[in-house]
């Protein structure tokens, strides 16, 4: 049976070259490739959101937001002395705000607990486009 191969290219700062791999590496590497998109959009979410939402009624803290096995997730922290539920939504919205994604969580949290909760909200949306409701 003759390998099946793919072509590659491979660039440098100071050349691109043709590499012949074979052809169950593309995979891999493309994989790698995704993972590493994905990685580069949540540390740049990271850095830029850190979130305390503060009402009569409750004090919670949003932080963390990363991309795991290709959904947002971001920890949530009762910031309270006491337990709360806490009820939170996250959506987003096309170009005329009609509703495309969204996830809902209800939790209940110990004092000054942390939770992280996953969205079905796909990392190829940018973090800063997700709407986020907490109640």
């Amino acid at each position: 049976m003759k390998k099946q191969t793919c072509l590659i290219a491979h660039r440098t700062n100071s050349h691109e070259e043709i590499m012949k791999i074979p052809l169950f590496l593309t995979l891999v590497v493309s994989l790698a490739a995704v993972a590493k998109a994905d990685e580069a959009r949540a540390s740049q979410a990271n850095q830029l959101f850190s979130k305390t939402y503060k009402t009569s009624s409750l004090t919670a803290k949003l932080k963390n937001p990363r991309c795991q096995k290709g959904f947002w997730a971001i920890d949530l922290i009762n910031l309270r002395e006491s337990y709360s539920w806490i009820f939170v939504t996250f959506w987003t919205v096309d170009s005329e705000g009609d509703p495309l994604e969204s996830s809902e969580h209800s939790n209940e949290f110990k004092p000054k607990e942390r939770k992280t909760l996953a969205t079905t909200i796909s990392c190829s949306t940018e973090f800063g486009n997700v709407n986020i409701n907490l109640r």
